[in-house]
């Protein structure tokens, strides 16, 4: 590749020192992600650990539970280290959440934890002080949200503003070789090598900005929309494999003139529909539960007044 002139070995080359820095800062990039686990998940962590805390039980029980659900990530990772303090070490419940807010990599999760460790070493009831925290951090999310979705339309903007300049390039690389002796290919390969590096700084980018907000359930069994998806772009991706096979025969002539040569390439992808059908059918699935919430709410405050 270096053989190809500058043109070609200066954006391949620059990917390859994009890969390295991006091994380099894997560390880095692994806490920040963490961090991010932390923050999109924390409401919904204090909201279950606030009722839990109204239902009488041990207080050391109510992080049991919280670090037993495998759907709060990095959340349920340091309770179960604050659980283990506990267990194990023999450790009181203030002296193990101040333990971990020393060892956390989230300055959100450690603020909250020296707060629990002085209210719990004080005497103070423990529903009473999550209460006051939920209501709080439930404000300051709807702040940090709010404040994200403002970041992704700056991005959004810069996104497209970004792919219309490499369209532009891509045109004006087609028109170059008239006038110098460059060939077009490697040009394009450039241009291509270029176009790959932003979409993966804008993947990067998109992942750390946006708030964590998951459309479809995802249960710890197999029968949740996430499952049935994977499973249909399994079957897609097999199906895909051998439809490539054959068109690639069909190009190279085996089947004769059983269909012109740009449709082989539609012959290629057909099988990648179903996965597409299936997506688009839980996407309406989840629109309709989102639709059914609202009144779903209401109903249990109306019984409740009622009795």
């Amino acid at each position: 590749l270096l053989g190809g002139g500058m043109i070609l070995a200066l954006p391949v080359t620059l990917f390859g020192l994009f890969l390295i820095l991006a091994a380099l800062l894997y560390p880095q990039i692994r806490q920040s992600r963490q961090k991010k686990e932390v923050r999109g998940k924390f409401h919904l962590f204090l909201t279950h650990v606030t009722v839990l805390s109204l239902a009488n039980i041990d207080r050391i029980d109510i992080f049991r539970r919280i670090a037993a659900i495998e759907e709060y990530d990095a959340l349920a990772s340091e309770t179960a280290e604050m659980v283990a303090l506990v267990d194990a070490m023999n450790r009181s419940l203030d002296d193990a959440s101040r333990q971990v807010a020393k060892t956390t990599s989230s300055e959100l999760l450690s603020d909250f934890l020296e707060r629990l460790s002085y209210t719990v070493g004080a005497g103070k009831k423990i529903e009473e002080f999550l209460t006051t925290e939920q209501e709080e951090i439930m404000n300051s999310f709807v702040i940090r949200y709010e404040a994200s979705l403002n970041q992704l339309d700056v991005l959004s903007d810069l996104y497209i503003s970004m792919m219309i300049a490499v369209a532009f390039l891509l045109v004006f690389v087609s028109i170059i070789p008239i006038f110098i002796g460059i060939p077009a290919l490697l040009l394009i390969l450039a241009v291509v090598m270029g176009f790959i590096t932003i979409q993966i700084i804008f993947t990067i980018l998109i992942n750390a900005i946006a708030p964590d907000d998951p459309l479809w359930f995802s249960s710890g069994n197999d029968q949740g929309p996430i499952s049935r998806v994977r499973r249909s772009l399994l079957v897609g991706a097999a199906l895909t494999a051998v439809t490539v096979v054959l068109a690639l025969l069909g190009l190279a002539g085996v089947f004769g003139s059983l269909l012109p040569r740009p449709l082989w390439l539609g012959v290629a992808v057909t099988t990648l529909a179903p996965p597409r059908l299936r997506m688009r059918q839980e996407g309406k699935r989840g629109q309709k539960r989102d639709e059914g919430v609202p009144s779903f709410s209401t109903s249990p405050g109306r019984v409740e007044g009622v009795t």
